[in-house]
């Protein structure tokens, strides 16, 4: 039996509530752990010992943002708004730090103007030693290096997370990419390449010997905490993505012997057909013909040569994703106000509609209309066999 759909106006409240941006004595009644900090935009928790932002700094203050823009202006520099860093979403962190190095002179006269009883004790602590003297991308200090090297290490990491959201990244690349992102940060690891602005402050040495040597130690511990997490949660030697990587043609013909060992994998251990071998000799001889990315090349090998099961290959390690990612995207999707008022066959109709149909809505109503046989199958009760 079908749900039924609930159309109810308080089934999904379409307003948020609106945060307190200051600091409120009320809380510390309901929650024992909480505190004031220094700030009165901040609280203190006595369990984990850390201060944490009731709001953002300019979120909720107009006069905070004017004085920042007046620091923008002071600079002769655009104001940009301060970007603000969603801890459950990797992508926000390199975007955040960003935003924050290309603003970073503006936003440390800014900080710096509040001085230590209103400036936030971690951002005092980066900006403390320029009080008197506030030093310039040139000649950045101990504690801006980190920054940095942060910017350029996540930079890394934003470029690969990007590809394993990307909708054009399939399985049989998934391995080589991930082992190529790992090489890069050995290498760094092993050449001690902290990003072109670290080593050119390292050779102008504006710091210390002892300030350069402490911050080579925790950078490279960095490099190699980087590397064990990858190694922990992907499988590099032992993963069936590497089985996979066989069918990346722009790294390479497959070998008769990875395809068999693929086939093994995906068709329940059956015995390859005799007309595999064959099928990979066509590919060998048109291979050099190909062009373009390794789906491109598949497409165009397919388009030409009969292939039947070296196509069943490809589609059953196209079809893997690679990733959370669409299964997130159809969640973004669905968020909204009538998610939970619409029957299960309804939503399961409007994500196919959304994800299959790239036109326009415009486009979509013109090829619709003009479509007399598809308007006459839709007004008429007459059932219809689905195309395969």
């Amino acid at each position: 039996m079908q749900e039924e759909e609930a159309f109810t106006s308080s089934a999904t409240p379409s307003k948020k509530i609106r945060r307190m941006c200051h600091y409120n004595k009320d809380w510390e009644n309901k929650y024992s752990w909480i505190t004031k900090a220094n700030v009165d935009t901040r609280a203190y928790c006595k369990i984990c010992r850390n201060e944490f932002a009731v709001a953002e700094e300019f979120s909720h203050a107009a006069k905070k943002r004017q004085n920042l823009k007046e620091c923008f202006e002071f600079y002769e520099s655009k104001f940009k708004e301060v970007l603000r860093h969603v801890p459950t979403r990797w992508l926000s962190l390199f975007k955040a730090l960003d935003r924050v190095l290309s603003s970073w002179g503006p936003l440390k006269k800014y900080f710096l103007e509040l001085g230590v009883n209103n400036c936030s004790p971690a951002i005092w602590a980066i900006i403390k030693d320029q009080k008197d003297n506030p030093t310039t991308e040139t000649n950045p200090t101990y504690t801006e290096l980190y920054l940095y090297f942060t910017h350029n290490f996540m930079a890394s990491f934003q470029e690969v997370l990007l590809l394993l959201e990307n909708n054009d990244t399939l399985a049989f690349s998934l391995h080589n990419n991930m082992t190529q992102f790992r090489d890069t940060i050995v290498k760094k690891n092993y050449d001690e390449h902290f990003g072109m602005k670290v080593r050119m402050s390292i050779n102008k040495k504006y710091l210390s010997d002892e300030e350069t040597q402490e911050f080579k130690k925790l950078a490279l511990i960095a490099y190699q905490r980087a590397v064990a997490y990858l190694e922990k949660w992907f499988q590099f030697e032992n993963s069936v993505f590497r089985s996979f990587s066989c069918l990346d043609l722009e790294r390479g013909l497959p070998t008769l012997d990875k395809l068999i060992k693929l086939w093994t994998l995906t068709r329940s251990n059956d015995t390859p057909p005799e007309a595999l071998y064959s099928e990979l000799a066509i590919l060998s001889s048109v291979y050099q013909s190909l062009e373009g990315k390794s789906v491109d090349m598949w497409c165009s090998f397919f388009s030409k040569e009969s292939a039947p099961n070296l196509l069943k290959l490809v589609q059953h390690v196209c079809s893997i994703p690679v990733s959370n990612a669409f299964v997130e995207r159809i969640f973004n999707v669905r968020y909204t106000n009538e998610r939970n008022r619409l029957g299960l066959e309804t939503v399961k109709s409007e994500l196919c509609v959304f994800f299959n149909i790239n036109s326009s809505c415009t486009d979509f109503k013109e090829r619709v209309v003009s479509n007399k046989t598809l308007l006459k199958a839709v007004a008429s009760n007459a059932k219809y066999v689905k195309k395969k």
